[in-house]
């Protein structure tokens, strides 16, 4: 590879930090290997980039979920070729199931040395899958004007997956060929490609969805909604979101209205109104947790890890059951799955207590959760 290409392609890379600025990116975890240093001095050279190095591949893993559950941005990850990416493998999957947003940059050899015994080439493409929202490659060879392009388009569609539909791990294969460091005094070539580049691009936006409910939908819903004398609202796995919090704050304020969470669903500072069933629902008999069951369960958010919540819901066949999520294939984790709602939860609620009307003065299905969970509490 003639060394002018070299520097093309380091140009190229640099192109691909600024555009994940341009769509919100802020932070990279880079795990540094000698096969992807390029990459790590692209991002490094960009001071919108706040870079962390972590030599622990699968360490860094985890510190980048970290920083994508927290800023709800998607975190990008870099580390060299071979069985280094492997280890991206487990926070990866845990970033899939919990739909956190994750760009996953992995340097390759040359696609002509896979299986060849050249040390550290692997089979890369699509190795995270299935617990992908979307897998790409970049081209090898990107001299040509069409090869810049398709990189660069491959890592518009790239940027979106990570956040749309559903939040989610996605990865990007760049396969780098040696040399990969470009002469000092070949800066002048790059700048004239950079330039001719940036010239013809432009940056594709795509405009999130907002899913609703449908008048007539609504109208289904409430008459269920008046016919359950027992409602309960279980929350699973989600980032914090003071929206959801008021929303359900103003529901719990309900006679008729029990509202539940796991631990991981970052709800707690709603303190008395959410009422922790853990504990609770592991030390009642059953004829207790018989008179605590439900007839309509509302669902959202992630998995929940409580066996006792789990085990309480599944118990529960005779009810109606809506699942709240914005998109994706809805699971039926109690088994009593009835619907499914295409819509963000704190929306959702907030309309829901909204079209209401008030409830029953003799309504006290929360207060026997309350009264079970002192007991727990003093016991």
């Amino acid at each position: 590879m003639p060394a002018s290409d070299t520097a093309l392609r380091q140009t190229l890379l640099e192109q691909v930090a600024h555009h994940c600025v341009q769509h919100g990116l802020t932070h990279a975890v880079i795990s540094p290997g000698s096969r992807s240093a390029p990459l790590t001095a692209a991002f490094a050279a960009n001071q919108n980039i706040q870079c962390q190095v972590v030599y622990d591949e699968r360490s860094a893993g985890y510190i980048a979920l970290g920083i994508a559950q927290q800023s709800g941005v998607p975190t990008v990850l870099i580390c060299t070729s071979g069985t280094a990416a492997l280890n991206y493998a487990p926070a990866v999957t845990e970033a899939f199931y919990q739909q956190v947003p994750l760009l996953i940059l992995t340097a390759d050899r040359p696609p002509e040395w896979i299986d060849q015994q050249d040390n550290q080439a692997i089979h890369q493409d699509r190795l995270y899958e299935p617990h992908l929202q979307a897998s790409y490659s970049f081209p090898a060879d990107i001299v040509h004007a069409d090869a810049r392009w398709h990189a660069l388009r491959l890592l518009d569609e790239a940027l979106a997956r990570c956040t749309q539909p559903v939040p989610g791990p996605v990865h990007i294969n760049v396969p780098l060929r040696e040399p990969l460091y470009p002469a000092a005094n070949e800066a002048a070539v790059a700048s004239s490609w950079r330039e001719a580049d940036e010239g013809s691009r432009r940056q594709i936006q795509r405009l999130a969805a907002r899913p609703g409910l449908a008048a007539e939908s609504w109208e289904s819903l409430l008459t269920q909604w008046q016919a359950a004398r027992r409602k309960l609202v279980v929350a699973g796995l989600h980032r914090p979101d003071p929206s959801l919090q008021a929303a359900l704050k103003a529901l719990s304020q309900r006679g008729d209205v029990a509202v539940i969470a796991d631990i991981t669903a970052n709800l707690f500072p709603m303190g008395t109104d959410l009422i922790h069933a853990d504990a609770l629902l592991g030390t009642q008999s059953e004829t207790v947790l018989d008179a605590l069951q439900p007839d309509l369960i509302i669902s959202f958010g992630g998995p929940i890890t409580s066996k006792y919540i789990k085990q309480f819901l599944r118990g529960a066949q005779s009810v109606a059951h809506w699942r709240v999520q914005p998109a994706g294939p809805a699971p039926d984790t109690y088994q009593n799955l009835t619907y499914v709602l295409p819509a963000e939860p704190a929306s959702f609620f907030a309309d829901l207590a909204r079209r209401i009307p008030p409830a029953p003065s003799a309504a006290g299905y929360a207060d026997a959760w309350r009264a079970l969970e002192q007991e727990t509490t003093e016991s």
